[in-house]
């Protein structure tokens, strides 16, 4: 098989009635989440029904007296349960390259979840996704849920300085000399 076949490896992995295993599903999920935002900190939740049949579930949080909006979104086909937190800051463009590598070295030391720059829009998220096809488990949904919030909250200073091209001296001092080293690598 040379590429990637999701249906062929699905159909490999055994179903419910021949492992013994009860899967969830995307609607218990969904009561239970509920269940648990209701008796959390959680206001204002939006919920939405998502094209392909997922739920999406979001709320505005305030970590360090910055804002976020956090996304809980029920994947039914993949039985994931997805959280973004997005950062309350947009990368200008013309500092897309800062960025990106700003997130690169950020991810290094992450091991699990992810700071992505949509370069799209200019947003800036971190994103971690987990399986439910066992149940929701509120203990591993809320520290999961609150190192997305703490993680986003952590990148947020150096993220507002970059997305508007704000560097020290140094840091411009760096940049240049990497730029130069491109642009005479893009010339040979």
């Amino acid at each position: 098989m040379s590429e990637f076949d999701f249906d062929h490896i699905m159909s490999e992995i055994p179903s419910n009635e021949a492992t013994g295993v009860s899967l969830a599903s995307a609607e218990e999920i969904m009561a239970e989440l509920e269940e648990y935002m209701s008796t959390s900190k959680w206001k204002a939740v939006s919920k939405t029904l998502l094209a392909d049949g997922d739920i999406a579930y979001d709320a505005n949080f305030s970590i360090n007296g910055r804002a976020m909006r956090s996304t809980v979104i029920i994947e039914a086909t993949s039985q994931a349960i997805r959280i973004v937190v997005t950062l309350p800051a947009k990368c200008m463009p013309e500092y897309g390259l800062i960025m990106a590598e700003y997130v690169t070295n950020f991810n290094y030391t992450k091991r699990f979840g992810t700071l992505q720059h949509d370069t799209r829009d200019g947003n800036i998220e971190y994103t971690y996704a987990y399986s439910y096809a066992e149940g929701f488990k509120v203990k591993t949904f809320d520290v999961y849920f609150n190192s997305c919030l703490f993680t986003a909250a952590d990148a947020c200073q150096e993220v507002d300085r970059l997305c508007v091209g704000r560097l020290s001296r140094r840091q411009l001092a760096e940049l240049n000399e990497k730029l130069n080293r491109l642009v005479n690598a893009l010339k040979e």
